[in-house]
């Protein structure tokens, strides 16, 4: 997988991040990039998530991008990060997942890259409320999520990064 940072994300944001998903798959450093202007929305005065994922033309390899900007997709007011499986890339932001206490931030930065990068690797949304890959519409529901994935979920990762040949 492919880190790659919007530009405005600090190093250390990146450096936790690939990190933490190195515990599950192989992290190589992208780089970074400038923010796509097109997918600004300025009656929103937000940053269209598919259209940020959409200006990546890399097709060969999975890719997080993590960006700073407010997010939205579609019908919803924001987004903390999403994930394209046809194109294998996902977005996270720390737009709405800051806090006064830089630990708990770093947390909410980790569950949803990690969560974004368990959809890109055929994960769905899980019921049980501890798993990473519990849906998270509300800061409250990322704080109490685990930063683990369950059970299911792992067997399920370990079936498709030993099929992938991602480790």
């Amino acid at each position: 997988m492919i880190l790659v940072a919007y530009e405005g994300i600090e190093h250390e944001t990146m450096q936790f991040i690939a990190e933490t998903l190195g515990k599950y798959i192989s992290v190589l450093d992208g780089g970074t990039l400038p923010l796509p202007r097109e997918a600004y929305d300025q009656e929103r005065n937000q940053w269209n998530a598919a259209v940020m994922i959409g200006s990546i033309e890399d097709t060969d390899n999975m890719i997080l991008l993590v960006t700073h900007v407010d997010l939205f997709v579609q019908d919803l007011n924001f987004v903390f990060g999403v994930a394209d499986r046809a194109s294998m890339n996902a977005l996270v932001s720390t737009n709405r997942l800051g806090s006064l206490d830089p630990t708990i931030a770093r947390r909410r930065i980790i569950k949803e890259a990690v969560h974004e990068v368990g959809h890109l690797l055929d994960l769905d949304h899980c019921p049980d409320s501890r798993c990473v890959m519990h849906f998270s519409n509300s800061l409250s529901e990322v704080d109490e999520k685990g930063k683990e994935f369950c059970p299911s979920c792992t067997r399920h990762l370990e079936k498709v990064i030993e099929l992938r040949g991602l480790y």
